[in-house]
């Protein structure tokens, strides 16, 4: 694992947001979620979605609908349904909680034991006509429930409301309360994203000692803003690209242009041209870039008899292949994050059905990956599938953070469940394997009968 500790996010609790009506999970280095289709999976990827939304700073009408990505090649696509259908069965409102872990921060009057936990909640009212402002927002220590800041008690109650555009914070200097201000912050974006500059001034005008908590706010910021969400195309994968970029787009842009600074580390070049070799049935044993324009390459895989293959002949598979060792061997957007003083880079990266263009025979190798990069690198991973061959092979470990997403009939809202605290599973997974429990769907029908009256 790296020297330093990666902030991380290891718990989410979503109340009244799409699917979810009151669901909470627990998140690990590597989490995959189970369950069958339109079970609450892709629900879960727009929570999420939601969050890092809220780490670039947006307002609600861009995480809703649409604004420009970190980079120039990118487009922030908005939330699956828009402001109308982001609140369970169109209730007023919704609300986002998650534990963010910050490695190695101090706060003022709290004894320092490293690692910080705070809790973070956002709750979001929305009107009849889909505007959406904060209700309550807060971020706390959670061992303490010492308040960096919280807003001061609104309520929603009709149309007219909404020409309120602001709402009082409260900011707080350390845990003994010695020194309160408020600001007011607008309603129409997340005020974690506001908390800095209004710290700032207030440092400022009153010489408060407000700036351990704008460093708390930065990095909870930091890490929202360091899920990576992707869902590779090949079409987009086979363009030329410009050098210079580390980060691959969520489609899997640039491609070549990060391929060719993984391959500026002999080290990385070579675990590249391994994996493409485990992965793929080619033999390769080079990668070369061909010049486009100035600045422009091609990246083109050499096998060992001489033939060459560039990105735009490549096959669809290979070219998934691809960029999924060069989301993990080339680090991502992770260089381009703040880096505090004693930690690495926050980093969680978001795959729905993982099994998407890998043969059944090199999931394993997938699994492997994953893995190893989990445990070298500290980064978090949470994977969707609906195929048991890749949750057969998951590690003893990673099986103890697999997830599954659900729907009864008697609860119409979709949930969340760890799959070894459904009774017996343990006991079961190891006589059948969690293999045959996922494709005879045992998963749904424990939960089923354990979980819901039996019909006389």
């Amino acid at each position: 694992m790296d020297s330093f500790p990666r902030s991380r996010i290891t718990r989410v609790v979503l109340e009244n947001f799409k699917g979810f009506q009151h669901a909470s999970a627990q998140f690990d280095g590597f989490t995959v979620v189970v369950g069958t289709n339109a079970s609450g999976k892709s629900n879960l990827r727009d929570a999420f979605r939601f969050l890092q939304g809220i780490g670039r700073g947006y307002s609600f009408g861009q995480i809703f609908g649409e604004a420009l990505g970190p980079a120039r090649f990118e487009r922030w696509p908005g939330l699956r349904g828009g402001p109308l259908e982001i609140s369970y069965d169109r209730a007023d409102g919704f609300a986002i909680e998650v534990d963010v872990v910050l490695p190695r921060l101090h706060i003022d009057g709290i004894p320092d034991g490293g690692d910080c936990t705070f809790t973070y909640r956002i709750e979001v009212h929305q009107f009849r006509n889909g505007l959406a402002v904060v209700k309550r927002e807060f971020l706390c220590h959670k061992a303490t429930g010492f308040h960096l800041f919280d807003t001061q008690d609104k309520r929603y109650g009709s149309e007219k409301d909404s020409d309120d555009d602001t709402i009082g914070v409260n900011l707080v200097s350390d845990a003994q309360r010695r020194e309160t201000a408020t600001v007011r912050l607008r309603t129409s974006r997340p005020c974690l994203s506001q908390i800095e500059v209004a710290a700032a001034q207030t440092i400022q005008q009153s010489r408060f000692p407000f700036a351990t908590a704008a460093i708390a706010v930065n990095r909870t910021m930091d890490t929202l803003n360091s899920i990576d969400f992707y869902e590779f195309l090949p079409e987009v994968m086979r363009q030329p690209s410009s050098l210079g970029y580390a980060r691959l787009g969520e489609r899997g842009e640039k491609l070549s242009a990060v391929l060719h600074r993984i391959c500026g580390d002999s080290d990385q070049k070579e675990a590249l041209v391994e994996w493409v070799c485990a992965l793929t049935p080619m033999d390769v044993t080079d990668v070369e870039f061909v010049d486009y324009l100035d600045g422009v390459v091609l990246a083109v895989l050499v096998e060992r008899s001489g033939r060459k293959t560039s990105v735009r002949c490549a096959s669809d598979g290979t070219l998934r292949f691809l960029a999924t060792l060069a989301v993990f061997l080339g680090g991502g957007a992770s260089e381009d994050r703040a880096v505090y003083p004693g930690t690495s880079p926050s980093r969680m990266i978001f795959f729905e059905e993982l099994e998407t263009g890998f043969h059944p025979t090199r999931a394993h190798l997938l699994i492997d990956l994953i893995e190893s990069q989990v445990r070298k690198e500290g980064m978090q991973v949470i994977a969707t599938t609906h195929s048991p061959q890749v949750v057969g092979f998951l590690s003893p470990e990673t099986l103890e953070n697999l997830l599954i997403s659900y729907r009864t009939e008697k609860e119409q809202g979709h949930s969340l469940c760890r799959v070894y605290d459904i009774p017996d599973a343990r006991r079961v997974m190891d006589l059948q394997g969690i293999s045959t429990l996922l494709a005879e769907g045992w998963l749904e029908d424990a939960i089923r009968f354990s979980m819901e009256p039996i019909a006389p």
